[in-house]
Parts: C-alpha cells; structure tokens; sequence
C-alpha cells in the first residue's frame, strides 16, 4: 500500500478478503487504533466511535457474543477504490444463538491513510441488527 493518495486494488482487495476467514481475525491490523468510525442507523449497535477498541467492544465483540461458535464470516460482494477511499459491500453469515441466520448487509465507506483504515462509515440492516443483539442482550 502506498503513503499516499493512491491504493493499491489488489492490497486492497486482500485486506477485505481477510473478512472472509472471520470478523475475529487479522483484518483488524489494518485499521488504525484511532480510527473515526460511525455506524449509521436505529440500532444498538450505532454510533460513533473514536478508537478501535471502542468500536470492536462495542460492535464486534457484542454480535460475537450473540451468534453461535463467536465468530461471523463476512463475504465481500463489491469493491469500489476512489482516491484514498474504498466502499466495499459486505455481506455477513452467521447463525443467532437462538438458531436462525444472521445473514446481514453492511456497506463501509472507508478512507485510507499510510495503508491502514483511518475512517469508516458503515451501514448495516438495522431491523436485524437490532433482533440479534435484543435476543442476545436480554
């Protein structure tokens, strides 16, 4: 990955594709400990997070806790590089504790920097979101 301006698409493409061994795993190397992450949305999970141990313990670390085995695969769908920004669509499968298919939607709008993520704002399906998280949480 470049310092500047430019992305790599393969680099680029490579760290996205390490979503697909998990959400648990190494992707996570590549967002910078202070990223500016937003989650949009009316769902437990939204907000805005300034770190990302903020955002993992607040996120991830609950839909971990909610689905079965701890760990949700995420498939990435499309890539779009613009500058030093990426917008990848994603598509997660997990299964809910209470055993139905937690198979959600998301859309990160990313922004680079020095090869790792410094910014994102994710859109996720909020009705679902809230089900897994509500059933998990109560």
């Amino acid at each position: 990955m470049t310092g500047g301006d430019q992305l790599d698409p393969q680099e680029v493409n490579r760290v996205f594709a390490l979503l697909e061994q998990g959400t648990s795993g190494t992707f996570w190397k590549y967002v910078d400990e202070n990223v500016d992450w937003t989650v949009k949305g009316t769902h437990p999970l939204a907000g805005h997070y300034t770190s990302l141990k903020d955002f993992r313990h607040n996120t991830f670390d609950r839909i971990h806790r909610a689905v079965q085995g701890g760990n949700v695969r995420v498939n990435v769908k499309n890539i779009v590089i613009a500058g030093n920004w990426v917008t990848a669509e994603l598509l997660s499968d997990a299964i809910a504790l209470k055993g139905w298919r937690f198979a959600n939607a998301y859309c990160w709008v990313t922004r680079w920097q020095n090869g790792k993520i410094v910014e994102v704002h994710a859109y996720v399906d909020s009705a679902l979101t809230t089900r897994l998280i509500d059933e998990a949480e109560r």
